[in-house]
């Protein structure tokens, strides 16, 4: 496929994949939905937007059509037709995001930026919800027929950097979005997590508040995914509370343990290690501090 082909592809059509990965607009009024407020449920759907391809073309409702008549089907193998729709759809870093109990994406318009934060130029200007309504091409392709979307649709998912920093919260509620063949399909995922209440309560014999259940439950969620590969979270925490994260690691990391799955895992911590800690030792992650010293 031609370099005319491919940003055509890239750039054509709308964005719009609600059943999905439910990519959708903001609010007309502006307004962010509640933090703590729950996502839609997943709709069910009458006909299923992927289903198993049949040898022979059907009259049946609800059956794809093989599309014999067209060559790029009927002319390519499975494996070229394959590296097509990872060149259209894949090779990106989605910015996600969360309004109106719903999730969307923005493949980000400038790669080279290496902030991995909401400081990201992705999101300093106030115009980035437009950016969300012109930045349709990734979703194009799969919209052009179902036999197309069937063979797509995974490498959505598993060739793309899912990028949760302007909203980590999508990650508990992430099992709320995807249906479980996309879950497990995600295999690149990094976010920056803005902890501003200090270390979570872990400990089994304490009631446990909201922060603390979303600290666990996120970390289950990750330790679901079955095909992430890549897995990369950075920690942001206020300055004055460093000591107290450092003084209860062994606490804190028990959720991380799940985490099993990824080939590659790192943890950036923004404090020091604790020299009597044990359980940061026994993480199956790569762990990188930012800071030396509680000075």
């Amino acid at each position: 496929m031609d370099k005319i082909s491919r940003t055509f592809l890239k750039k054509s059509t709308k964005n719009i994949l609600q059943p999905t990965l439910r990519l959708c607009f903001n609010r007309r009024d502006g307004r962010r939905a509640p933090t703590g407020s729950k996502p839609a449920a997943l709709r069910t759907r009458r006909r299923a937007l992927t289903l198993p391809l049949l040898d022979r073309r059907s009259d049946r409702k609800g059956c794809p059509s093989t599309q014999s008549e067209s060559p790029l089907f009927s002319k390519l193998p499975f494996e070229l037709r394959e590296q097509i729709w990872k060149e259209c759809v894949g090779g990106e870093m989605l910015h996600i995001d969360w309004s109106d109990r719903r999730m969307h994406g923005l493949a980000c318009q400038t790669p080279e930026d290496p902030r991995w934060s909401i400081d990201h130029s992705c999101w300093r200007s106030r115009q980035h919800e437009q950016r969300f309504l012109e930045s349709r091409g990734l979703i194009a392709l799969l919209l052009t027929c179902r036999r197309v979307y069937s063979e797509a649709i995974g490498v959505l998912y598993s060739d793309n950097l899912f990028d949760f920093s302007a909203s980590y919260l999508c990650l508990l509620h992430l099992p709320n979005f995807l249906i479980p063949r996309r879950l497990d399909a995600v295999s690149q995922v990094h976010f920056i997590w803005h902890l501003p209440h200090g270390p979570p309560n872990v400990a089994r014999s304490r009631e446990h508040s909201h922060y603390d259940k979303t600290w666990i439950g996120i970390w289950t969620n990750l330790s679901l995914l079955k095909g992430l590969r890549y897995l990369r979270v950075e920690l942001d925490i206020m300055p004055v509370q460093a000591r107290y994260w450092a003084q209860l690691e062994d606490e804190v990391w028990e959720p991380i343990k799940k985490v099993t799955i990824p080939q590659v895992f790192e943890l950036v911590l923004p404090f020091p290690e604790n020299p009597g800690g044990k359980v940061a030792k026994e993480l199956p992650c790569r762990i990188t501090r930012t800071h030396e010293s509680l000075n």
